[in-house]
């Protein structure tokens, strides 16, 4: 059991979004104390775009994890699938974890890239791979604004936003 088993799914939802909104908000670190004495750094744009893509990393987990649990208390055969990029996503890819949901003996993923307002739903390809005109389905959930300490406010879809969107159109087909 991972660490995941003793949050409950709202736990996760609110770790994802706390992770999200550090990612917004990060840059590289200003300065340091060693030995007493606070020691300057000069900025990095490379550490704080590695550090940024940890944090949105480390939200796709936590909600795709919470999204994982609403759909299987519905009966819907899903797991996590490993680190992937939205083929669709255009210039802006990062790696995020996703859904991988078997429905009629075919395999869809869903990348779930947190803070995005659009996510999308794909037939897997043999090698597991997507590919951008393999869109299923595109799903809008429902987003909430969330504020951010240095930006304006941002979109969040909720878990169970999430959850309802993937589950309408897995109930559809």
């Amino acid at each position: 059991m991972t660490w995941f088993g003793s949050m409950s799914t709202d736990q996760l939802d609110r770790s994802a979004r706390e992770h999200f909104l550090s990612s917004i908000d990060s840059s590289a670190p200003q300065a340091f104390v060693h030995e007493g004495k606070k020691i300057a750094l000069t900025g990095s744009d490379r550490m704080a775009r590695i550090n940024r893509n940890a944090k949105v990393i480390a939200s796709s987990d936590s909600l795709s994890m919470a999204v994982i649990r609403l759909l299987q208390e519905q009966g819907i055969a899903v797991e996590q699938q490993p680190l992937i990029t939205d083929p669709a996503s255009g210039t802006e890819q990062v790696q995020v974890l996703g859904l991988r949901i078997t429905h009629d003996n075919r395999q869809l993923v869903a990348p779930i890239v947190p803070g995005a307002e659009v996510l999308r739903l794909y037939a897997s390809a043999a090698d597991g791979g997507l590919a951008a005109n393999d869109v299923v389905a595109t799903l809008s959930p429902v987003l909430e604004p969330v504020d951010s300490k240095n930006s304006k406010s941002q979109p969040w879809a909720t878990a169970a936003a999430i959850a309802a969107a993937v589950r309408t159109v897995v109930m559809s087909e």
